[in-house]
């Protein structure tokens, strides 16, 4: 029964991130079309690293490399992620 509670507190919790991160992906996206900006985009603004990097979310270099690392991360997830095996 604990595994269980805890498997199902789990898979809310990833749901829960999972949901709030589209729906802050949808609403950067209408920003973006709102304001002809798409740097509403760059990775280090949307993680708040100029918290701790001052301005590392400013310029086009900035968002020129938070592309990279974004489609960097995006691909070793699609390597990483096993292929889906046709049922029936």
């Amino acid at each position: 029964m604990k595994h269980f509670f805890t498997s199902r507190i789990s898979r809310s919790l990833a749901m829960l991130l999972f949901i709030s991160a589209a729906i802050h992906l949808v609403l950067l996206g209408i920003y973006s079309l709102a304001t002809f900006n798409l740097e509403a985009f760059n990775l280090f603004d949307i993680l708040d690293l100029d918290l701790f990097f001052p301005d590392i979310a400013k310029g086009a270099i900035s968002f020129a490399l938070s592309f990279v690392i974004t489609t960097g991360i995006l691909l070793i997830i699609f390597i990483l992620t096993p292929k889906s095996t046709k049922r029936g």
